[in-house]
This record gives C-alpha cells, sequence and structure tokens, in this order.
C-alpha cells in the first residue's frame, strides 16, 4: 500500500518520565569512529545530561504500521556524536539490498557488497552527491562510495530492475527509522524547538521530501509524536 501526501500530526508530552532515561535511537546509525571526523564544521560535541527524548510512530490512517520511514530533526548544530559501532555497508543478498534504507553522515562511506552468486550492476540517482554506475560481479570485491551532501539517493541494479534501496544522507545524530510496527525513538537531544521532519520512499518518489512539525525538546520530558498518512490504493 503507498501513502498520499497528506498528514496528521498528533503530539504530546510524558512529563513523568526523565528526559535522559528515555529508549534509544532506533534504526542503524554510523560508527562513532567513521562520523566524528565528518561531522560538520558548525557542529558541536557537548555534554548531553540536559537532554530531551522523543518517541512515537508512524501509521497509515485506518491502517498499519509504516515501516522504514525516517523521523529526523533538522537545525541541530550541537549535541552528541554519533555513537553505533561498525561499518556502513550496503549488500546484495537474493536479488534485494539489504538493508532497504540505509541512513549515512555527511562526510560518510558505504561499503557495497555483493553476496549473491551473480553479477549486479549498482546504478545510484543522486543529484547533490556523486553519481555512481558501477558493476560487482560474483565474489567481486566491494567498492567504497562516499556521501558529502544532505540527500536521499535511490540506489537500483541495471540488471534486475526490481531492486532498489536508498541511502539517506543527515548531517546530525538526531534521527531514527521506524521498525516493523511503525515506532521509533531518539534520546539525549538538546533542549530547543526544532522541525521534526517525516521522510519515506513514497513520498520521494512523489517528489515530496519529507513533511515537517516543530516540536519543543523539554529536559524534563519525554514528547510523543505520532505521525497518521492516508493510504492510496
Amino acid at each position: 500500500m503507498a501513502i498520499l501526501p497528506f498528514l496528521i500530526v498528533l503530539t504530546f508530552l510524558a512529563s513523568s518520565l526523565s528526559a535522559h532515561q528515555g529508549a534509544e535511537v532506533s534504526g542503524p546509525l554510523p560508527s562513532k569512529g567513521e562520523a566524528g571526523s565528518h561531522l560538520p564544521q558548525n557542529y558541536k560535541v557537548i555534554n548531553t545530561q540536559a537532554s530531551g527524548s522523543l518517541k512515537g510512530s508512524v501509521m497509515v490512517l485506518g491502517g498499519g504500521p509504516v515501516r522504514e520511514a525516517l523521523v529526523y530533526l533538522k537545525g541541530i548544530t550541537e549535541g552528541r556524536d554519533y555513537d553505533v559501532a561498525g561499518p556502513l555497508v550496503l549488500d546484495q543478498k537474493g536479488e534485494t539490498f539489504v538493508p532497504h534504507v540505509l541512513v549515512v553522515p555527511v562526510g560518510g562511506s558505504v561499503e557495497l557488497r555483493n553476496s549473491d552468486s551473480e553479477m549486479h550492476n549498482l546504478h545510484s540517482l543522486s543529484v547533490k552527491n556523486a553519481s555512481f554506475n558501477e558493476g560487482i560481479p560474483e565474489g567481486g570485491t566491494a567498492i567504497f562510495k562516499k556521501f558529502d551532501k544532505v540527500e536521499a539517493v535511490r540506489v537500483g541494479c541495471d540488471i534486475h530492475k526490481e531492486m532498489s534501496a536508498w541511502i539517506v544522507v543527515r548531517d546530525n545524530p538526531y534521527y531514527a527509522l521506524t521498525d516493523e510496527n511503525g515506532h521509533f525513538s531518539i534520546a539525549e537531544i538538546p533542549p530547543g524547538t526544532y522541525q521534526l521532519l517525516l521522510w519515506h520512499e513514497d513520498l520521494d518518489k512523489m517528489e515530496r521530501d519529507s513533511f515537517a512539525t516543530d516540536v519543543t525538546i523539554d529536559p524534563s520530558a519525554t514528547l510523543e509524536v505520532y505521525f497518521y498518512l492516508t493510504p492510496r490504493e
């Protein structure tokens, strides 16, 4: 089921919760070692003890959860560093990209692999970042690509047209991908008022970058945000 560009946002504070004890950020994040040297020049890493958090879900109105939607905060220039171990990898297994959506820090590199027993040709459709169109044969050596600009980049295979993935480049670590139940959470957010945005590949296909709503982060509370999208048959 696809979604239409219509949005209902419900927000409220759960003031009884301690913000800095909120849930961890959901979804894959780049490693601290990979991202730390690539943070924007105006980004300042600070002590996040007095911080807030938010959580919520993305759902289809009258339907089920929306998985692999990216919820992210815009306009944050200070806060915690990226802090998840492991390489950033986009693999190809069973003629499927794994993961389907990969979030990458500005300046981060992605390792592109082919774990299938057949040839794949990776072709990126990017505007701000350098595009690529390269083949990886069965058992071929992985290739690395760097992403320097904020953008959602669609990646496909010219040999297997049904294959697709997204590399979404972000300039701060305050984001989360929704899980199979449509849930997300983001922790250790510096107090302040920001734009909270929602991206999903269906919106990108309709040439709409995202939905946005203003949120105020309070260090004494957890903000709960619920996105409801209308279905498209």
